[in-house]
């Protein structure tokens, strides 16, 4: 959810953040030409998809995504 103040929330109306070095992290890696991709096991695939968007992450950096639920060594291998 995205309240008129540009923040993150919860369905329960909780900020959601990220914390505070992972963009200036994430831009340097990506300056660099380090190929990123992010990986979780959630059953919650619309919202984790949907949080990578609203923190404008998912285009900006991310060559890759696996989302979904099972084991993160098959998460690395794909």
């Amino acid at each position: 959810i995205l309240p008129s103040d540009g923040s993150v929330q919860d369905q329960n109306q909780r900020p959601v953040r990220l914390y505070p070095e992972v963009p200036e992290v994430l831009h340097l890696l990506d300056s660099e030409g380090i190929a990123m991709a992010a990986a979780s096991r959630t059953g919650e695939i619309q919202g984790a998809r949907q949080l990578l968007d609203l923190f404008g992450l998912n285009l900006c950096y991310f060559r890759y995504t696996e989302i979904y639920p099972g084991s993160k060594t098959t998460h690395f291998q794909r």
